[in-house]
């Protein structure tokens, strides 16, 4: 499954109180100046609509591009916008190509917004298959975003990985990548995607067959999900736990996990349903 992460670009403009206009204030805004001004409304109302209109975002931002006057904080916004927009659109290569760019004009300039642009092409190369790729540069947003406390968005980073892990049948990369990301949602104060992460340690652990530590991970993530009052997802968690349980006795627990796993086990990986992060 994959977690597409959806950042708010205002950050990246210069006239960010422009960012609480209504769409028509903005197009108004556009059609009434000139120049680098302009340029800055397009890419506000680009970053408005990346999410909802992802085409006229692209258009917008395309157009702002062409007029930037060699100004980098604008063709960093531009690119990064016009990458974001094309993800939205699946148009992957566009993507790779305008967020590469972004990423190059932040890296020593701009650690967030460098750690976002190396995000978003993590997620067009996984959107075209290319995971190995992906997982770089999911790792360099993950420590960029570590690096300046951006815990929320590090984890989010971290539970790709975790995700690609898993579906190339990586189980100990995975387990490492989702406990990675259950602290850093843990320090962002994401109680519920926290949770989830702990879940999925558990159920990793179970699928491999390492049922005493699956056991472990359970019962530390229904604690949490106790502790935060998440009485459905505890729910849930107890059920897994109870065929952990059921598991545990009716086959010899595996407690060296440099073994090589001998036959498939049961997946029951719940999917992890998280929030975009905003």
């Amino acid at each position: 499954m994959k977690y597409f992460l959806s950042f708010f670009w205002c950050s990246l403009l210069l006239i960010s109180s422009s960012y609480s206009q209504s769409i028509s204030e903005l197009q108004d805004k556009i059609a009434s100046s000139s120049g680098l001004e302009k340029v800055q409304y397009q890419l506000q109302l680009s970053n408005k609509i990346v999410d909802s209109d992802s085409k006229q975002a692209f258009d917008l931002a395309l157009e702002a591009l062409k007029n930037t006057g060699g100004n980098t904080n604008l063709e960093g916004a531009a690119n990064a916008l016009a990458a974001q927009a094309s993800v939205n659109l699946k148009s992957y290569d566009e993507a790779i190509s305008f967020g590469k760019v972004a990423s190059s004009i932040y890296k020593t300039s701009d650690k967030n917004n460098y750690a976002m642009s190396e995000s978003v092409v993590a997620e067009a190369l996984e959107g075209k298959g290319k995971n190995t790729e992906a997982v770089g540069h999911y790792e360099t947003a993950f420590s960029t975003y570590k690096s300046i406390g951006k815990n929320k968005n590090a984890g989010f980073n971290a539970s790709s990985i975790g995700a690609i892990y898993n579906s190339k049948k990586d189980t100990k990369k995975a387990i490492e990548w989702y406990g990675k990301a259950a602290v850093e949602f843990e320090k962002a104060g994401r109680e519920k995607d926290e949770v989830q992460c702990l879940k999925t340690v558990g159920a990793l652990y179970s699928n491999y067959g390492d049922f005493s530590k699956a056991k472990s991970s359970m019962e530390a993530a229904l604690a949490k999900a106790d502790k935060y009052g998440l009485s459905s997802i505890a729910e849930d968690i107890q059920k897994s736990l109870d065929m952990v349980l059921s598991n545990e006795l009716s086959a010899e627990s595996k407690t060296d996990f440099q073994e090589d796993k001998n036959k498939e086990t049961e997946n029951f990986i719940s999917e992890i349903k998280m929030q975009n992060a905003k």
